[in-house]
């Protein structure tokens, strides 16, 4: 279960929650892969809602916009 659970992460997929088994030394393990795949999912869709009112804004922009990365230097 968790060497399946770490590849849905590894590939991206979010959308997955693992059932409780009953066992106790699992279950919490299930409980904080659930959380975090919740947190990551949500995580995604904030970041993408972002980047669509971002290239919107581009795209209707009637001046030239400059992006900078982390440390100041311009990325687009």
């Amino acid at each position: 279960m968790i060497a399946s659970a770490a590849e849905l992460i590894e590939a991206g997929e979010f959308g997955t929650r693992l059932r409780p088994v009953g066992q106790p030394d699992l279950d919490p393990l299930v409980r904080v892969y659930n959380r975090m795949a919740d947190t990551l999912r949500e995580e995604r869709i904030r970041n993408e809602e972002q980047e669509q009112l971002l290239r919107k804004v581009m795209e209707e922009s009637p001046g030239g916009v400059i992006t900078l990365d982390v440390d100041g230097k311009v990325a687009t």
